[in-house]
């Protein structure tokens, strides 16, 4: 119906008129496709894209300098439902996970002076490949809310939380803990010592308050 009336509307505007427009209409929808192709182009790759945590390269970590409960971290894990109809034997659920951190910005400064406050927290979740390879897939922890403590509640910190991750591989995560870490403005900040990735909680253990 919209088409009907725009060709009949349309109709009435003289030749040249109507050149000029379906012209000017072509022009901007490829100048908008261009736009798209080149945001899509130019975005750049997350900070943790193809990482893997310290303790599978070796390296020396800042976790080590990091005062305690500078940042905490909670991952749980649940049964969610796939959708389909259950029935005897199949449940129609699959395992998923959500990950929490906890970042005091004044503690993680006394050891990153520069630090702004303004991370991106992410982290590494294992899983094993058709051959038995460990392998580690990144995804980011959005900011949640401010978490305020103390005697007076005068402390705060940032918490940082996904949605339930679904699909994951629970038993390579159970035996290799989860990775996290901070993307800032001083560099990448790991709450892990090499060797030291955070275990899951048992089933069960649902998230509290950080």
């Amino acid at each position: 119906m919209f088409a009907q009336r725009f060709t009949l509307r349309l109709t009435r505007f003289p030749r040249f008129a109507r050149l000029a427009l379906l012209a000017g209409l072509a022009l901007s929808t490829a100048a908008c496709g261009d736009m798209e192709a080149d945001g899509l182009e130019g975005e750049a790759a997350p900070a943790w894209a193809g990482l893997t945590p310290p303790a599978a390269v070796g390296k020396a970590d800042d976790a080590r300098g990091l005062p305690d409960r500078a940042i905490e971290v909670g991952v749980f894990q649940r049964q969610v439902p796939t959708g389909c109809t259950p029935t005897y034997g199949s449940p129609c659920t699959e395992p998923a996970v959500k990950v929490r951190v906890r970042v005091d910005d004044a503690l993680v400064q006394q050891a990153h002076p520069g630090f702004d406050g303004l991370e991106q927290a992410f982290v590494l979740l294992p899983w094993r490949d058709d051959d038995g390879a460990l392998q580690w897939s990144g995804h980011a922890v959005p900011w949640s809310h401010i978490s305020r403590h103390g005697y007076y509640a005068e402390l705060t910190a940032d918490v940082h939380q996904t949605e339930w991750l679904r699909g994951v591989d629970l038993a390579t995560i159970e035996a290799e803990g989860v990775a996290v870490g901070l993307d800032t403005n001083v560099g990448l900040i790991w709450a892990q010592a090499p060797g030291e990735n955070h275990p899951l909680a048992p089933a069960g253990v649902t998230p509290g308050y950080l």
